[in-house]
């Protein structure tokens, strides 16, 4: 088994760990995913040393930092607006350390495909929030009409929070089909 495949089996391994994990505790523990980043720049780092030497070694670290910073670009933004938590973070560094940044990346695509497409429309319809929207747009568009204190109240559905890691699980098998690596 060659190290590219070794790191990809690594990668899948905590990936779907974390997935059980957070739907059961509502997070993800570090040990898997700085851990699973650490992994992954020493995991390169060997690779590049046994195949080109120092150079080969400092080529496979900077591979490892490339994949950590573009994989957490975009959920970095999310977590300072409070969408996902730390763990997810955490775990597409993870992701993109084991993986590359392509590798990595596409996962990231796909994951938030799968939310958009099946994970936030199945929570809208089963926690009534497409029916309160309906009712918030029907209020508002009669408030234009009504006099001020004739207005009905717009109120919003709290949905609980969401465990992303089956998500992400999926947006990796998914990536992982795609680019063959299951062949």
């Amino acid at each position: 088994m060659d190290a590219g495949r070794t790191a990809i089996g690594v990668c899948f391994a905590i990936v779907a760990l974390s997935a059980i994990w957070d739907v059961v505790s509502r997070r993800m523990p570090n040990t898997l995913t700085l851990g699973g980043i650490a992994l992954g720049i020493a995991l390169r780092a060997a690779v590049g040393y046994t195949e080109a030497g120092l150079g080969g070694a400092t080529r496979g670290v900077a591979w490892a930092f490339a994949g950590v910073a573009l994989c957490a670009i975009l959920p970095i933004i999310s977590y300072a607006r409070g969408e996902i938590g730390g763990g997810d973070v955490k775990l597409f560094a993870a992701i993109g350390a084991l993986c590359g940044p392509g590798l990595g990346y596409n996962t990231q695509a796909w994951t938030y495909g799968v939310l958009i497409v099946l994970v936030y429309p199945m929570r809208l319809v089963r926690y009534g929030a497409v029916r309160s929207t309906l009712d918030n747009v029907r209020a508002a568009v009669g408030n234009m009409v009504r006099p001020k204190e004739a207005r009905v109240p717009v109120t919003a559905v709290k949905l609980p929070p969401l465990a992303l890691g089956p998500s992400i699980f999926a947006g990796m098998c998914l990536a992982f089909t795609i680019h063959g690596v299951f062949r």
